[in-house]
């Protein structure tokens, strides 16, 4: 019976030490763990930065390109206008043209 008891603390003692030991493997990977976790984090959290900061050049490079786009829409309205009073001028010219010419030519007082 003693030999018994024996047996049952030494394996009792036996299985301690052993749940001590899975204790602290767990703890460590745990914590091996934990830290894997942190270094995703902060790669996602800079990767997430670079993102921010490319969309924020994107976006300015836009708007210049958007007032660019309005500054030649205004260049090429003006040019039109300017085309447009040319070819009335152009015209007005051909009309006075074609009446001086079909006027009866004078004789010159000599």
């Amino acid at each position: 019976e003693r030999l018994t008891r024996g047996l049952a603390v030494h394996g009792r003692m036996q299985q301690a030490t052993a749940d001590r030991q899975v204790a602290k493997r767990c703890k460590a990977y745990e914590g091996e763990r934990a830290a894997g976790l942190q270094e995703q984090v902060a790669a996602l959290v800079r990767e997430g930065k670079r993102q921010r900061a490319a969309f924020e050049q994107l976006r300015a490079a836009n708007q210049r390109l958007n007032q660019d786009i309005v500054a030649v829409e205004e260049q090429h309205r003006v040019t039109q206008q300017q085309l447009a009073q040319a070819r009335s001028r152009i015209r007005n010219l051909v009309r006075l043209k074609d009446a001086a010419s079909t006027k009866p030519v004078q004789p010159q007082p000599q």
